[in-house]
Formats: structure tokens, C-alpha cells, sequence
């Protein structure tokens, strides 16, 4: 909800919008942490944990820097960066959309692979 306000409705959001929605950003952040390496035992095997998490924590660091980048653009002419905010947010949520989808079609392909041994 937030979120949405944050997106959609507020030129100026408040100290306690932005904190509500940096609490429930690094919720999900920890929460994909501890379950991520679940998630990649289960979908790759043991032996790929390592591989697969570092490629993963790789990508997370390669967004940081990039969100940062263009936080830093953003900002760099007003005195509340209320665009920087609106920006790496709606960039952010393109990027999870897609992944989502990716995600989506992967699954749908192994679960035809899957049907197809059977």
C-alpha cells in the first residue's frame, strides 16, 4: 500500500511513508535472502548453491550500483529528490515484472518437460 502511494499519489511523500516503505523493502530483502538458498538447493541441487548465489548476489550488487547511479542523476538539481525516488522505484518494479515473468515462463517450460516424460 505504501508502495503505491509512494508510485502513484504523493509529489512529497512523508518521513513516515518512506520509512514504512523501506521497512517492508528490507522485510522482503531478508526474507529472499533466508529463502533463497532453499529455493536454489531445491531447483539446482547442492552442488550449485555456491555458483548460483554468487551469480545472484552479483546481480544484486551490479542494481546497487546502477540505482545508485541514478539516484545520484535524479537528485542532482532539486532539493528533495522526490524524482530519484519515483525513478529507481518504477525502474526497480519493471525489473522484477520481467524477472517475474522470466521466472513464469521457465517454470511453465519445465512443468511441459516434466508432462512430456510422463
Amino acid at each position: 500500500v505504501a508502495l503505491c502511494f509512494l508510485l502513484f499519489g504523493s509529489t512529497d511523500p512523508s518521513t513516515a511513508l518512506l520509512l514504512v516503505v523501506c521497512f517492508f523493502g528490507g522485510f522482503g530483502n531478508g526474507t529472499s535472502s533466508m529463502i533463497g538458498p532453499v529455493i536454489v538447493k531445491t531447483a539446482f541441487g547442492t552442488q550449485w548453491i555456491g555458483v548460483v548465489l554468487g551469480l545472484m548476489k552479483a546481480g544484486q550488487a551490479l542494481s546497487n550500483v546502477v540505482f545508485g547511479k541514478l539516484f545520484v542523476h535524479f537528485a542532482e538539481d532539486s532539493s528533495y529528490p522526490t524524482k530519484a525516488y519515483l525513478a529507481s522505484i518504477q525502474l526497480s518494479l519493471c525489473f522484477v515484472t520481467g524477472s517475474l515473468m522470466g521466472a513464469l515462463l521457465l517454470w511453465g517450460k519445465s512443468l511441459k518437460q516434466a508432462e512430456d516424460k510422463d
